[in-house]
């Protein structure tokens, strides 16, 4: 599959991850997201493509966090995270992204964001299973 197809193919994974979520159609949703996100770090390589690849990429991870949230698998969703964070300092380590950086650093922190959100979910669904 050349690069265009892999784009494509990215793309239409997140479409269908997207809609499989607004369908509340979780398992679904996770396993396409999770499909894009090997897609887009496949991408993330192609130099002219990268920084769209990492975005993407980032977009995959939230969207999948949000269907585990949904299925009540918060560390999961906590180790998608931590996994993509992991990346993002990667490729943040990557001299040659310099012109990059200001969007890795975005990604990021979006993704602390996120991990802070699941962290409070599962801390409110565990108290509501208690009582």
């Amino acid at each position: 599959m050349n690069v265009f197809q892999q784009q494509e193919l990215l793309y239409q994974q997140l479409r269908q991850g997207s809609g499989y979520l607004k369908r509340a159609q979780w398992r679904d949703a996770h396993t396409v997201l999770n499909d894009a996100q090997a897609t887009a770090l496949e991408l993330s390589g192609v130099s002219w493509f990268a920084s769209n690849a990492q975005q993407h990429y980032a977009t995959a991870v939230m969207l999948a966090c949000g269907a585990c949230v949904h299925l009540d698998e918060f560390e999961h969703a906590q180790q998608l995270i931590q996994t993509a964070t992991r990346q993002f300092d990667n490729w943040l380590s990557d001299s040659a992204v310099h012109e990059a950086r200001r969007t890795l650093y975005a990604c990021r922190a979006q993704l602390i964001k996120a991990c802070r959100h699941v962290h409070q979910v599962a801390t409110v669904q565990t108290q509501k299973s208690r009582t």
